[in-house]
């Protein structure tokens, strides 16, 4: 990438030291002090190629950093022109209403670009748009979201100027994330929901879901819960120290390490002796927590939770620890206990244009807007409000920008 390497954005997955981390890394790294013998030879592997490749001047990236910047290091080899900073100020139709030509604004000025083929929008979802989100979403969020900081959904709003419908603008690709320090954006949290010795509880003290179920379906049913007048309230992670001692969390805090202190400070982390005094530090019912925390280690103990099921699943195993048996994803929690809040964080939002096979706008009328068309995350998720798998959000955008380019060019 040379020159424009700044332009790429850093991977919110991000190592203390450089190196790239794919999802199998992740998965045996967070296990790193219960599978030494899996997670040193990736550790010291990335590190070589992250720390080895600065000395020859390269950088090694990974997951959906790695996708971006092989099509970015296309683009330029390629010689195609792109503008920055330059937002879409408008789009120019015909008198059949068919997208001829968009006004763009660069260096203060507008600039009209005529289009032969089209026009694609891939500019992402309205990840920062809050009043949006609190009208579509609720207004209990705050601004959780990873998403890039330019993703406010202006591009939506110049194609829906232009008579173009929309879907889904109550979803978001859901991630379950540490609550942010004050000024801060929230701390990435993957496999700590799936990992045995800890659960999940809402303000009442009571576990409402399957911790380790996916992370889409997990934000859903806060939406859910909002919508119905039943909110969870604050969401507390619990987790003893086996648990602490054992697994990576946060991206932070690795095994036997404390938590930062700035959490501590915060209100985000509180650590206790006894189920009671945690209860208190984290202002929920101590009857109700005390209740489930017993309830949830006498089922941890069986290896079923036959109150949410969690552990039934390949997807809940998958991050699970494979040392803990029956069920790697349960275990009873004992001795000192910790609480981490989370907030419900989204990689971004998935309800956008709405668009076909083809990824071609449709209008009110379900009728195509000829010349106009939507992928990623500005465009209706294809998925509609389900979540098949990791890579289901820029694969999605992959798959339809390339047939939304291969139709364009047969215009």
């Amino acid at each position: 990438l040379g020159k424009w390497r700044p332009v790429l954005r850093k991977s919110s997955l991000e190592a203390p030291v450089p190196m790239p981390i794919t999802i199998r890394d992740y998965r045996w790294m967070n296990l790193m002090a219960k599978e030494p013998a899996k997670a040193f030879p990736a550790v010291v592997k990335r590190v070589g190629q992250g720390v080895g490749g600065m000395a020859f001047g390269r950088e090694y990236v990974a997951l959906g950093e790695a996708l971006a910047g092989g099509l970015f290091a296309g683009v330029i080899r390629a010689g195609i022109p792109f503008w920055l900073n330059a937002p879409l100020t408008r789009l120019i139709t015909d008198d059949s209403g068919a997208v001829t030509g968009a006004v763009v604004t660069q260096d203060g000025v507008d600039a009209t670009v005529t289009v032969r083929k089209g026009v694609i929008i891939s500019s992402g979802g309205f990840d920062h748009n809050m009043q949006w989100r609190h009208e579509y979403q609720s207004d209990k969020l705050e601004d959780w979201s990873h998403g890039n900081p330019g993703n406010v959904g202006s591009a939506i709003q110049v194609a829906i100027d232009a008579g173009a419908d929309v879907d889904l603008l109550d979803q978001a690709w859901w991630f379950p994330s540490i609550a942010p320090l004050p000024g801060q954006a929230p701390t990435s949290m993957l496999a700590e929901r799936s990992l045995p010795g800890s659960m999940i509880v809402g303000g009442d003290g009571k576990r409402f879901i399957n911790e380790a179920i996916d992370y889409m379906s997990f934000g859903n049913e806060w939406l859910r819960r909002e919508r119905e007048g039943d909110p969870i309230g604050d969401m507390w992670i619990v987790f003893d120290q086996e648990f602490k001692n054992s697994y990576v969390f946060g991206t932070v805090s690795f095994p036997r390490m404390p938590l930062p202190k700035e959490w501590y400070e915060a209100g985000i982390a509180v650590d206790a002796g006894s189920p009671s005094e945690l209860a208190r530090k984290m202002g929920v019912p101590v009857d109700n927590f005390t209740e489930q925390l017993l309830h949830f280690n006498n089922m941890a103990r069986t290896g079923y939770d036959r109150d949410f099921n969690r552990g039934a699943s390949r997807y809940d195993n998958y991050y699970g620890d494979v040392k803990v048996t029956p069920n790697p994803n349960l275990r009873a929690l004992a001795g000192k206990l910790y609480a981490v809040r989370i907030v419900p964080g989204d990689l971004g939002t998935c309800g956008g244009l709405k668009a076909d096979e083809k990824a071609r706008v449709l209008n009110k009328d379900g009728q195509v807007i000829e010349g106009l068309y939507a992928t990623g995350n500005s465009a209706a998720n294809a998925f509609g409000h389900y979540y098949p798998g990791p890579g289901a959000t820029i694969g999605q955008g992959l798959v339809f920008g390339a047939i939304a380019a291969r139709d364009a060019a047969q215009r």
